[in-house]
């Protein structure tokens, strides 16, 4: 098994007051649409879904990784937190080709809002976790080798993940405000 975990934290000024910034990034479905390589494939209800982590390494390996999440919103703290959850579904079953890997990982993150001026500086850690079988291609590697090579490409994609979340959420925010 490749055994991949890796966290990325953050912190950037977002364009809108605190109150403002809280209620864009409190809709679960919003949110999720600015990650890369993140999309929702199942919505359990309106703060559950089921998401697609998808990424080709190096050129040929195809990563999907499965993850359940929900959102809790703590406003007194003015926290977001994206989180695994486990209702029953059923885990995504592992499986590997040639060249891919398939598997059930654990999704989360946590934004922290308070307020800068007439923006909000929000504080923003993410992690993810798999196991994830080997591809065929990579079998005659030794696993440790595999798995080290494996974590630095998902630190270098949570960060990819982190800064695509600030920009494309910025952006939105920002394009949505000159159209009204």
């Amino acid at each position: 098994m490749i055994k991949i975990s890796a966290s990325y934290h953050r912190t950037f000024n977002f364009p809108a007051s605190l109150d403002a910034c809280f209620s864009y990034y409190a809709s679960l479905n919003q949110t999720l649409s600015f990650l890369p390589h993140i999309s929702i494939v199942k919505s359990y209800n309106s703060n559950q879904f089921r998401v697609l982590y998808n990424t080709t390494e190096l050129g040929i390996y195809r990563v999907n990784i499965l993850c359940d999440v929900q959102m809790d919103v703590d406003p007194t703290g003015n926290r977001l937190i994206i989180q695994p959850f486990h209702n029953g579904t059923i885990p995504t079953k592992s499986s590997f080709g040639l060249y891919s890997l398939t598997g059930q990982g654990y999704y989360s993150s946590e934004s922290i809002f308070s307020a800068d001026g007439t923006q909000t500086l929000i504080d923003f850690k993410l992690h993810m976790h798999s196991n994830l079988p080997v591809p065929l291609a990579l079998r005659p590697m030794p696993e440790k080798v595999i798995s080290k090579v494996a974590n630095d490409i998902t630190y270098w994609r949570m960060r990819e993940i982190a800064d695509g979340f600030m920009q494309r959420s910025i952006q939105a925010f920002t394009s949505s405000k000159t159209l009204t």
